[in-house]
């Protein structure tokens, strides 16, 4: 046969090669440098492909250029990477042998499609970090928020501590001044209080006398009194005599009046006797005599009885006044009695107050005694509290220094924050820019899918990495929006424009598509109420800034709790839903399956909680109900390794305990901080253990366990 001309050659190799290198170009520089200029490294790997495929397509011309290796070089021309080398069987060699040519470009196909599908997990696991960057990214930001608020509530107190510390040391100062004035009048009245206990001691003396001088009176006024009382006795007894004394004369004077009357009579009848001697002459001339002596006798008797009547007359009014006067007498004796009696309560009055007088002077003289003591304890402290107000003094100072430099620490802090803030910021610009180089990367990928149509479960995987990555590159914007305010609180520029939040990719998102991809009303309508009460509150932080920095603060706290609902309903958007049971996850042991069924419809469970934005109860049930699964699980599989001896038992039991370790810690962070970022982490973790640990270590064990009564060792056992 005829040797082929160069031209000939050239005009069977180039088309293949030219397709050939179109596609591995594009691939490549996805590869290399992603959106990046073409530099050295990618024009060198160009060519040299370029020049093999040449080679390799000249060389095979040469050969005869099989039917086969055409129509394999124009399927990968046209961009059925993915496709075996062939379809036909290719020409056999003159030796019986395949074509050498043909095979080695079969493993250089193979070697490529190989590469591209590590490039595609690479793309894949590119897009997990950037999901969880968006979250990262997030979760520091709301550390900066909370440590830049309660910063600045620390540098505030900081300085109001400054503040009341000088005024501290002012009011000290005043203090020493006045402990100096305390000692003084203490001095003063420690001297005061020795003179009171000299002048209590005196008169507890005094008080004393005087009781002793009370008591002696007391009992002559008591002698007193019964002097009084004999003496109203006698009087009484004077004016029974005066009144006997009375009654007597008045008997007399009876007795006197009857003498008068017979005086009166014996005058008469000396009269008759007179006139009848004078009728008898002579004869009673004797009779006349005695007559006259009678009548004289009579007269006499009169005289006297008048004498007597008159006598007895002054008497008896002597008499009466005697009974007045006794009568006076003894009402003065009864009123002396009564002021006797008077005096004698007093001064048995006053003898008991001076018995109480002389307590209370015991009294005081101890409390003086005590009052002493206490001055000289007062004196004493107040050279203590001199010597300890010396101390605060010193005190104070070093608090004031303390101060001063917990303010500039806390400035400092600040300082600080606003540049991780700004790094925050730039990572976050970074972390939008790599996910969009990873969405280039699975949109070049997804075009070549496009034209291969076994490919379709891989171009949905691509399409759903691709929808994650944008998502997350919601977050990150919506991250780095609050960057912004969180930069301008921290630079205290409360006019600064940008706290006139424009659009951000979120609103537009919401409008544009946000209902489609959100996949219920509920759920859109949750990230919509959300997202609108936290503009809401960043239109509100400029004014509030300006009136009170404190308030501000805590308004950015809240928002930042609203936009961790609207990253938590973002993130549930991305993953979409949870991986489920498939026959390629069976384990050949049905125990297990069962197990692993029911583990992952709990993850699914989880997520849907989530999703749905339950309380943080049904959340924290939910999360113990995983737990619980999953310990119960990995006990019944390590108990069953041991039971039947399975020789990898001690791998496999380490791998559990790692799992276990990594959720039991999710789960102390849970319970101390932000229960839902951290269940969506525990729900990524598991999502991508459980399936990983399936396919690549469970199914190990299901050669050994396959003839072995696993269920019935479990419900023995009360699994």
């Amino acid at each position: 046969m005829k040797k082929p001309r160069l031209k000939n050659l050239l005009a069977t190799a180039l088309p293949a090669g030219a397709g050939m290198l179109a596609v591995l170009s594009l691939i490549f520089r996805e590869i290399l440098q992603p959106q990046a200029p073409a530099g050295p490294l990618f024009w060198g790997t160009q060519a040299l492909l370029a020049g093999s495929i040449i080679v390799l397509a000249i060389t095979g011309a040469r050969r005869g250029a099989s039917h086969s290796l055409r129509a394999a070089l124009e399927r990968f021309a046209s961009g059925h990477i993915f496709d075996d080398l062939t379809h036909d069987e290719p020409d056999p060699a003159p030796d019986g042998r395949g074509d050498p040519l043909e095979a080695l470009l079969g493993r250089g196909f193979s070697a490529l499609r190989e590469l591209i599908r590590e490039v595609h997990e690479s793309a894949q696991g590119s897009e997990k970090v950037g999901r969880r960057l968006a979250r990262e990214v997030a979760e520091t930001l709301f550390l900066i928020g909370q440590i830049a608020g309660e910063s600045a509530e620390t540098a505030r107190l900081a300085r109001n501590l400054s503040t009341q510390v000088d005024r501290g040391a002012s009011t000290v100062e005043e203090i020493q001044q006045e402990l100096a004035s305390l000692v003084m009048r203490i001095a003063s009245q420690r001297g005061l209080v020795e003179q009171s206990a000299t002048a209590v001691a005196q008169m507890s003396a005094s008080i004393e006398s005087v009781a002793s001088v009370t008591e002696s009176k007391r009992s002559s006024a008591e002698g007193l009194l019964d002097l009084a009382s004999q003496g109203r006795s006698q009087v009484s007894t004077t004016e029974g005599v005066i009144g006997k004394v009375g009654s007597s004369v008045q008997s007399v004077n009876t007795m006197v009046n009857v003498i008068n009357e017979i005086a009166a009579r014996t005058n008469l009848l000396a009269m008759n006797a007179a006139i009848e001697a004078a009728h008898a002459g002579s004869f009673g001339r004797g009779f006349a005599v005695v007559a006259a002596e009678i009548r004289n006798l009579a007269e006499s008797t009169a005289h006297n009885a008048k004498q007597i009547s008159q006598t007895l007359k002054e008497l008896v009014d002597n008499i009466d006044q005697a009974q007045v006067a006794s009568q006076h007498t003894a009402r003065s004796f009864g009123d002396i009695e009564e002021g006797v009696h008077s005096v004698v309560e007093a001064f048995q009055e006053i003898a008991a107050a001076t018995r109480e007088l002389s307590q209370g002077t015991g009294e005081v003289v101890s409390a003086t005694t005590s009052l002493r003591e206490i001055t000289t304890g007062i004196s004493s402290s107040a050279d203590d509290m001199k010597n300890g107000t010396a101390t605060v003094t010193e005190l104070l100072a070093s608090t004031r220094q303390a101060a001063r430099e917990t303010t500039e620490a806390m400035d400092s802090i600040g300082t600080s924050l606003t540049a991780l803030s700004g790094g925050t910021t730039e990572l976050t610009r970074l972390g939008a820019e790599n996910n969009s180089q990873v969405i280039h990367l699975f949109q070049t990928l997804r075009n070549t899918q496009e034209q291969d149509s076994t490919r379709e479960d891989d171009r949905f995987q691509t399409g759903l990495s691709i929808q994650r990555l944008e998502t997350a590159n919601l977050m990150l914007d919506h991250v780095r929006w609050l960057t912004e305010i969180r930069s301008v609180l921290d630079a205290r520029d409360p006019v600064s424009p940008a706290l006139e939040i424009p659009d951000t990719a979120l609103t537009q998102w919401l409008q544009v598509e946000g209902k489609t991809r959100s996949g219920d009303p509920q759920t859109y309508r949750r990230l919509t109420e959300t997202h609108r009460k936290t503009r809401d509150l960043s239109r509100e932080l400029p004014a509030l800034y300006r009136e009170n920095p404190a308030a501000a603060e805590e308004q950015f706290q809240e928002l930042l709790a609203e936009s961790r609902t609207i990253l938590e309903i973002l993130t549930t958007l991305q993953e979409g839903s949870t991986p489920t049971w498939t026959p390629g996850l069976s384990v050949k042991v049905d125990i297990f399956d069962e197990h692993h069924k029911r583990w992952l419809a709990i993850i699914d469970q989880l997520y849907r909680v989530l999703r749905d934005g339950s309380s943080d109860e049904v959340l924290e049930k939910t999360f113990d109900d995983v737990i619980a699964y999953t310990d119960y699980h990995l006990g019944a599989e390590e108990a069953a390794f041991e039971h039947f001896g399975y020789p990898q038992c001690q791998n496999h039991k380490e791998m559990h305990q790692k799992l276990a370790k990594k959720i039991h810690a999710l789960h102390r962070e849970m319970q101390e901080g932000n229960k839902k970022m951290v269940a969506l982490e525990v729900m990524d973790f598991l999502e991508d253990w459980v399936v990983k640990h399936i396919v690549k270590c469970d199914k190990l064990y299901a050669p050994f366990f396959q003839n072995l009564e696993v269920a019935q060792f479990l419900r023995d056992r009360k699994f």
